[in-house]
Formats: C-alpha cells, sequence, structure tokens
C-alpha cells in the first residue's frame, strides 16, 4: 500500500467532514418501526419482505413519489430499489439514512399509461410470486388483488384506481423511476408510456424533502396488495 500523501489528505479531509456533518443531518422520523427486510429475515416458505409483499416502507416509497409527481394518480417503485434491507427502528432518519434506503440515482419520471398496460404492469409484479423479485412494485394511488395459483400473466383479480375500478380503455397518469421507465426488470410495457417526463431529480432528494415536510411519518401495510385464492 502507498504511504499516506499529507498534502492530498489536507486537501481531503475538510470535504470528509463536511459530508459527514451533511449525512448526519436528521431530516425526519418515524412513529413506527419500517420494514425494508427480505425473505431471508423471515421464516421459511412465508411470503415476505420488501421483494415479495406490501410493506409499510414501501407504501412510504411510493406515496412520496406520487406527492413529488404532483399530478400523478398512480405511483409505482420497485422493491429492489429500496435498499435497507432491515427493519429500520422508530425515530430519527438521517440524510444518510435516506441515501441508504435509496442510494441508485434513480430520477423520478411520469408518463401516461392506458388501463390495460397498467394492468399488464401490475402482472409483471407478482409473475413470481411467492418468490423474491426485484421488480416486485409497491404502489400508490391504487390497489390490486391477484390469485398466484392461476398461471403468471393471468393472476391479477382486480384493480382500483382511487376507490373507482380501473378502465383498461382509460388514461392514467403514473409516476415511477428512470429504471423502470426504460424497460427494467422486465418492464418493456412502460417503455410504450406517452407524455413523459424526466423530472431529473433524484428519489433520494424529494425523500429527503418528503420527510422535512410531513414528519414524524408512521405509514401502515394497508392492503394496497393483496392475495386472493379461489
Amino acid at each position: 500500500m502507498s504511504p499516506e500523501d499529507p498534502d492530498v489528505k489536507a486537501i481531503i479531509e475538510p470535504h470528509v467532514k463536511e459530508l459527514k456533518e451533511m449525512m448526519a443531518e436528521v431530516v425526519g422520523e418515524t412513529l413506527v418501526a419500517l420494514d425494508g427486510t427480505r425473505i431471508w429475515t423471515h421464516p421459511p416458505g412465508v411470503p415476505s419482505g420488501v421483494r415479495c409483499v406490501e410493506t409499510n416502507l414501501g407504501n412510504l416509497v411510493a406515496d412520496m413519489m406520487r406527492w413529488a409527481a404532483g399530478d400523478a394518480q398512480i405511483a409505482l417503485e420497485n422493491g429492489g430499489g429500496i435498499r435497507w434491507h432491515r427493519l429500520f427502528p422508530v425515530g430519527p432518519i438521517t440524510r444518510g439514512d435516506v441515501y441508504e434506503l435509496l442510494p441508485f440515482l434513480n430520477t423520478l419520471v411520469m408518463m401516461d399509461l392506458t388501463g390495460a398496460q397498467i394492468k399488464e404492469t401490475l402482472e409483471r409484479s407478482v409473475y413470481n410470486y411467492p418468490k423474491e423479485f426485484g421488480g416486485f412494485l409497491h404502489v400508490s394511488g391504487l390497489k390490486f388483488t391477484f390469485d398466484p395459483t392461476k398461471p403468471a400473466g393471468s393472476r391479477v383479480v382486480n384493480v382500483w384506481v382511487g376507490d373507482t375500478p380501473l378502465v383498461e380503455t382509460a388514461v392514467y397518469r403514473v409516476a415511477t423511476n428512470d429504471f423502470l421507465a426504460a424497460g427494467g426488470d422486465g418492464y418493456t410495457v412502460l417503455t410504450l408510456g406517452t407524455n413523459f417526463v424526466d423530472t431529473g431529480i433524484y428519489l433520494m432528494d424529494y425523500m429527503v424533502e418528503y420527510l422535512k415536510e410531513f414528519s414524524p411519518v408512521s405509514p401502515a401495510v394497508e392492503g394496497r396488495i393483496v392475495v386472493v385464492s379461489p
């Protein structure tokens, strides 16, 4: 290993100190533990974790995205983009925590999708259930039921936008991230969206602003994604 260069160290240290102080800034507070766990932290065979089922943390992130988008009726966020991978405890949330939660420099984008395209998107979300899938979607502004005993691609039973049943011919404004909008995780249907807008602003920065605005937060599992069976 090369010896430490004192001149370089003198240049870097003030910036490291400034960065540490910025990351330590408390930007919000949660009144409930936030579930960002993965399936391996749960009993074997139990569908669980942020890449498999609805969680309160997934709802928080999706709600933030719909809020940030302004006019979006629906928001979609892939579980693979939520990276705490643990149960985050009750208490303060720092800027560093947020940057760890949403680390991928994904930007918020909006597009118009038909109801049929939204349903196809939700089918992709649950095609691998009960196995983990990084593309499993957390949702805001809609709720849906699905039957995992049916073939993949035909599992979604009912979808509501707000309290109204999804209309396949209607057009909805949808917020998501640039990774999914580009077809990531197999979401090629999202590349067909129209009236596309990329805000150019990172999800992590929107989350910081959301927490400052709405803390303390106490998101819950609300039945946005429900498994049904015959």
